[in-house]
């Protein structure tokens, strides 16, 4: 459960604090990076387009698909309503409601959603009873699919309970 990970990260045991500025971290693996990233400088991925470095690979694929993609962006449209897409997945779901394709159809009531999670969400929603290993909120009992959906349920309807 991610809430607990979350939680098990402020404890005061098993915490690595940087000798330089005092910040606590989780993990040595995540002091290391800190002092690699903050006190060395060090910027060890580097952009094959513009030449610019970036200290973690997550920027560096942010700054490209941010920057660069745009460039080279492809575009799909659709002939039958005029709208576009930026990806070819995006597009294809979007064909499949031109042709009346359910992807993402509740076995239980039949509607339907666009994306996979929604339709999750619905069913531990609307039909709890089928879903094994559901999370439930401890205030109130309401059923989530997943970690996300349930912490920002906790964030959104219990923010008391928050530290």
């Amino acid at each position: 459960n991610y809430y607990l990970r979350h939680m098990k990260m402020h404890q005061t045991e098993n915490q690595f604090k940087c000798n330089e500025c005092d910040k606590i971290y989780p993990s040595d693996k995540k002091l290391q990076e800190h002092i690699r990233i903050t006190h060395r400088g060090e910027r060890p991925f580097q952009c094959t387009i513009c030449s610019k470095t970036f200290p973690r690979s997550f920027t560096l694929n942010h700054h490209v698909q941010a920057v660069h993609e745009k460039i080279r962006k492809k575009t799909f449209r659709c002939e039958k309503c005029t709208r576009t897409f930026e990806s070819k997945t995006a597009y294809e779901r979007h064909m499949n409601s031109h042709e009346g394709i359910k992807l993402n159809q509740c076995s239980h009531c039949g509607k339907n959603y666009e994306f996979k999670a929604y339709l999750l969400q619905h069913i531990a929603e609307k039909h709890p009873e089928t879903v094994e290993n559901l999370s439930r909120c401890q205030f109130c009992a309401v059923g989530y699919s997943t970690d996300g959906y349930y912490r920002k349920h906790i964030v959104k309807k219990h923010p008391e309970h928050l530290e």
